[in-house]
């Protein structure tokens, strides 16, 4: 483990051993350096290693010399295109233009996928042909080149640029996104590599836009049709209104402490807010930065957190965060889940098996799908038996285009990936987004364990248009999946178990294991010999 990471591992032990506001400033604040104090130290280095008087630097910033020396006395940027601009001025790499945005500004590092983001890395990584620049441009010789290229590249692209509402986006993980930036070898090169992802930069932030807008569609049904008329009936402020206006439109580029204070208006606990500074490509709640630190300790503390109850008269999200600053003050195991590319359609689909039956739902077939218990007067979308399920259990409901689970029986619950969904603060529902591969148990309690009184269920993005099989595997500990060519070995594995293969996919569930797919199962108790015997399905 990095020195770093044991660092903030330890203060936010030592945070949640604090039992008042009074002992935290005591035993965490002498701890923790301010960040202005950081800051002011880190443009000393910067000033030094480029040799530049403030009023040069300056000039290459394209910023007043006041502003400079504001830096160089701990005044921080207000704003993340500002830091962008001192590494360029720096003529920093890539690897320390991320470091200078995360620790120093606490914004998120470069992103591929984001428009302005994409080019920065281009040019961060290439010498840039000033033959291509206006020659008003290239004649300020003192200014740092990529900030030049940077802006004149980016003005280029986005006088042409327009994407189409019904475009498809492709699906591409981030990491090959960026390799295949790291390819382009020019100016033209880029532009053309904008205009073919085009889809896939207009939803750089679907995924946080669409969890805040289900958090409030779920808590604040009042205000369901907009969040803006969430943030006028709650007297925001009017930078953070414009923020929300810009979700809804789909247009806001996040900032860290604004999506902090979105979280404290909407009474969000600590988990929810790192879910959407990981949706926003940002670091969780750090335990090393003072403010953050004091956030993270009242939000787990079961008395102050009452501090961050919306509905109180004298709550005001802004006013904490202004004082707060003032007074400085999830995996499974391997043997559980076995992931390989699975080929099939592209379609949302819920697998669920429950006492031997397997059913598949469909899920993009509507918005809304109810989890619960039938009875003679309700039968629910995704139906349940189980004695240990409510009627109303949970639902699945889709938000532009991403689903979500939301628990509403915190008796007996749901566990997802081995952890028993809480509910937010002051009894607010918690959305948590899906993703492919996440493992429900429905009606287990604390406990994750397959059984009779449970209901187990799978999410995954591909769906095969062909008949499940079940074979019997009572007694069976050892099993051998031939796909084509390909062999695979699977010892003592735990009810749950999924194994996707590239042609079919296998459920072990104890005394059933379910087949789909032209995939050869075979399953042995094994024997002291080491000769394996195995019966197919």
């Amino acid at each position: 483990m990095e020195e770093n990471d044991y660092e903030t591992r330890f203060i936010r032990e030592e945070i949640g051993r604090c039992e008042d506001l009074d002992e935290l400033k005591a035993r965490i604040f002498p701890l923790l350096q301010s960040q202005h104090e950081l800051w002011m130290q880190k443009m000393q280095e910067i000033l030094a290693e480029s040799g530049l008087t403030k009023s040069a630097f300056a000039k290459r910033c394209r910023v007043s010399r006041v502003s400079v020396d504001k830096w160089c006395k701990g005044a921080i940027p207000k704003n993340r295109e500002t830091f962008l601009r001192i590494g360029m001025a720096a003529e920093y790499d890539l690897e320390k233009m991320n470091q200078l945005l995360r620790r120093y500004g606490q914004y998120p590092e470069l992103y591929s996928k984001s428009l302005e983001d994409c080019v920065c890395i281009y040019v961060l990584n290439h010498r840039f042909d000033m033959d291509c620049v206006d020659n008003r441009e290239s004649e300020k010789g003192e200014e740092a080149y990529g900030l030049t290229a940077y802006d004149y590249i980016l003005s280029q692209i986005k006088e042409n640029m327009a994407a189409d509402a019904d475009m498809e986006i492709p699906d591409i993980n981030t990491a090959q996104f960026a390799e295949r930036l790291s390819q382009v070898e020019d100016a033209d090169a880029l532009t053309q590599f904008i205009y073919d992802n085009i889809a896939t930069f207009s939803s750089a932030y679907q995924k946080f836009y669409a969890y805040v807008k289900m958090y409030v569609t779920i808590n604040y049904q009042r205000y369901s049709s907009s969040v803006a008329n969430l943030a006028e009936g709650q007297g925001w402020s009017s930078s953070l209104r414009q923020c929300v206006s810009a979700i809804r439109q789909n247009k806001w580029y996040p900032t860290r402490n604004k999506i902090i204070s979105l979280g404290l208006h909407l009474s969000m606990d600590h988990e929810q807010i790192d879910e959407m500074l990981t949706l926003a490509h940002m670091e969780p709640l750090c335990a090393k930065n003072l403010f953050e630190s004091v956030i993270l300790f009242i939000l787990d503390d079961a008395e102050l957190n009452n501090m961050l109850d919306t509905e109180s008269e004298e709550f005001d999200a802004d006013e904490l965060c202004w004082s707060l600053t003032c007074r400085r003050s999830t995996h499974f195991s391997r043997s559980f889940r076995i992931s390989i590319r699975i080929y099939g359609r592209m379609e949302n689909n819920l697998i669920v098996i429950e006492n031997g039956q397997l059913n598949i739902y469909l899920l993009d077939n509507q918005v809304v799908w109810e989890v619960g218990r039938m009875s003679k007067e309700h039968t629910p979308d995704i139906p349940m038996h189980a004695t240990t399920i409510s009627r109303r259990h949970g639902r699945f409901q889709n938000m532009d285009g991403i689903w979500f689970y939301m628990d509403e029986n915190p008796k007996n619950g749901t566990i997802r990936n081995r952890k028993k969904l809480s509910s937010g603060l002051h009894g607010r529902v918690k959305p948590v987004m899906v993703s492919p591969g996440d493992v429900f148990v429905f009606g287990g309690g604390e406990d994750a364990v397959v059984s009779p009184a449970t209901v187990w269920a799978f999410f995954r993005t591909r769906y095969y248009d062909a008949p499940w099989r079940a074979m019997d595997s009572r007694g069976c500990s050892k099993f051998l999946i031939v796909d084509g060519d390909i062999r695979m070995k699977l010892a003592d594995p735990e009810p749950g178990s999924v194994v996707e293969c590239e042609h079919g996919m296998v459920i072990y569930m104890g005394a059933l294991t379910y087949v789909i797919g032209p995939l050869k199962v075979m399953g042995s108790k094994g024997s002291t010999d080491g000769t394996n015997y195995y019966r197919t399905n």
